[in-house]
């Protein structure tokens, strides 16, 4: 009888060792999960404003000066991004001879 006691808080005690260590790997894995995501909502930011950037000096040498807002390069140079996921702000300078401020912003404040 004190035997099977034993053998029964034994079997318990490795059933809930092994929950517990379930439970942090999966934490782990959510974790890491995340800062994968994080870091690859950056780099889609990075990549689309290098893009937006070549697309406003492409425009400059055909055109001759840069353009006023995004949608003209979107219609005129086949610029393409999710607009659910960032929003792109062209600020030209006073002069049209000076490369315009581009800013590529996740929607809602936060990179996905």
């Amino acid at each position: 009888m004190e035997q099977a006691k034993k053998t029964s808080r034994s079997v318990l005690r490795g059933m809930i060792i092994t929950a517990v260590i379930f439970l942090l790997t999966a934490a782990l894995f959510g974790l890491g999960a995340s800062a994968i995501n994080s870091k690859s909502g950056e780099e889609q930011a990075a990549a689309l404003e290098e893009s937006v950037r070549r697309s406003v000096i492409l425009y400059y040498a055909i055109e001759g000066h840069y353009p006023s807002d995004v949608d003209v390069l979107k219609e005129k140079y086949g610029l393409r991004y999710d607009s659910d996921d960032f929003i792109i702000s062209i600020h030209s300078n006073f002069t049209d001879n000076l490369l315009p401020d581009i800013y590529v912003m996740p929607v809602g404040g936060e990179i996905k």
